[in-house]
């Protein structure tokens, strides 16, 4: 995920859950210039997923939100 501005990592996270609410992603590694924080998934099926991330700007604004997105295909 991309931020405009430079977040804290600390303070900042980005969760990813299948639609049983289920904790898809791992940690999320920071780039080095703290504005894009990837996260790992694991292998996913067809079905709805819900990211949910929350931030912490080095300027001290909080900001937080949600989306979600559909795999399509047939499960392995």
């Amino acid at each position: 995920m991309h931020f405009d501005d430079q977040f804290n990592p600390a303070f900042t996270m980005v969760r990813v859950l299948n639609e049983n609410g289920d904790l898809v992603s791992g940690a999320g590694t920071p780039s080095s210039d703290d504005r894009t924080l990837t996260v790992p998934l694991k292998a996913l099926s067809p079905g709805q997923y819900f990211v949910k991330w929350r931030a912490l700007s080095k300027d001290g604004d909080h900001t937080m939100g949600a989306y979600s997105f559909t795999v399509k295909g047939s499960a392995r």
